[in-house]
């Protein structure tokens, strides 16, 4: 694929596509030498890279805007796809591990999938998504809690997309690096299963940008845009 020649001049933006392309639930939607349009298989989202502003106005063209779009490449894209009609924005970097060795995890914690029990207290403490969301994540058995005496003090888990996140610690246990145990266990586990960690981080997150640096997960140079339409939009 031609594109991918592209992807090389920063790595860890492109990361997640590459990401996709082998999973088996993504389809290409377009693909040319300087774009790149892959649809989930659960329809809502499509991830997007394009490198030439023209092209990418007439693909953004053709792109619903009852959904959401991931969207990186040449200067202008966020502006194009804000007068199709995707309003809302999150600008975020993208972390990537890229070694093959796993991360060295020295812990108290015991850290495994949470109890049944314990899903109201992650349900309330997370407020970056909708509830079903939350039930979807903490299904999965990849998310994690970390446990000191039997008692839950945080928790990590993957997006349906594939992407890291959620990370949480409680109050009172915050800085006694039980966020970094958590998370390199998360990575160990998603190397284990033959998969790329990466996560999203939303630009500004100093604090999550410097946790990724210090798991030794690469950051990406450029930013990536989710975007979708804002429900009173004309």
């Amino acid at each position: 694929m031609e594109i991918e020649k592209l992807f090389k001049n920063d790595p860890a933006l492109y990361a997640d596509m590459e990401s996709f392309l082998r999973s088996g639930e993504w389809r290409i939607e377009y693909e040319s030498p300087t774009a790149l349009a892959l649809h989930w298989k659960h329809e809502w989202l499509r991830a997007i890279a394009a490198f030439e502003p023209e092209e990418a106005r007439r693909l953004l063209a053709g792109i619903p805007t009852d959904g959401v779009i991931v969207l990186r490449g040449c200067e202008g894209l966020r502006e194009l796809a804000a007068e199709r009609g995707f309003g809302g924005v999150n600008p975020c970097r993208q972390a990537v591990y890229e070694k093959t060795e796993p991360v060295p995890v020295v812990t108290e914690l015991t850290i495994r999938h949470p109890d049944g029990s314990d899903f109201p207290k992650i349900r309330d403490s997370y407020d970056l998504g909708l509830d079903e969301e939350v039930r979807e994540a903490f299904e999965r058995p990849d998310f994690l809690g970390g446990y000191l005496d039997g008692e839950l003090v945080g928790y990590i888990g993957v997006h349906g997309e594939g992407s890291m996140g959620m990370l949480h610690v409680f109050e009172p246990h915050r800085r006694r690096g039980y966020a970094e145990a958590i998370y390199g266990t998360l990575i160990n586990d998603q190397l284990r299963k033959g998969r790329v960690p990466y996560a999203q981080i939303i630009e500004d997150n100093a604090a999550s940008l410097a946790l990724q640096r210090k798991l030794g997960l690469r950051i990406s140079d450029g930013l990536l845009y989710w975007m979708w339409r804002e429900p009173d939009a004309e």
